[in-house]
C-alpha cells in the first residue's frame, strides 16, 4: 500500500513541477489521485477475494 501513495505523491511532485503551481492550487488533484489509487487497491483486493470463493477449478 504504501508503494501506491509514494507513486501517487511523486507524480504529484513532477506536475507541480510542470505545472509550476502551489500545493494549494493542485490540492484538488492529489485528493483525487489519492482516492482513485485506494479505489483501484479495494477492487483488486476484492477481485482476489471473490477469485479464491468462486474458483471453479478448486470445487
Amino acid at each position: 500500500m504504501e508503494f501506491e501513495i509514494v507513486s501517487v505523491l511523486k507524480r504529484f511532485k513532477a506536475m507541480l513541477l510542470q505545472k509550476n503551481e502551489t500545493v494549494e492550487t493542485m490540492q484538488g488533484y492529489l485528493m483525487q489521485s489519492i482516492k482513485a489509487e485506494l479505489e483501484e487497491t479495494q477492487a483488486l483486493y476484492m477481485r482476489r477475494q471473490n477469485m479464491k470463493q468462486h474458483n471453479i477449478f478448486n470445487q
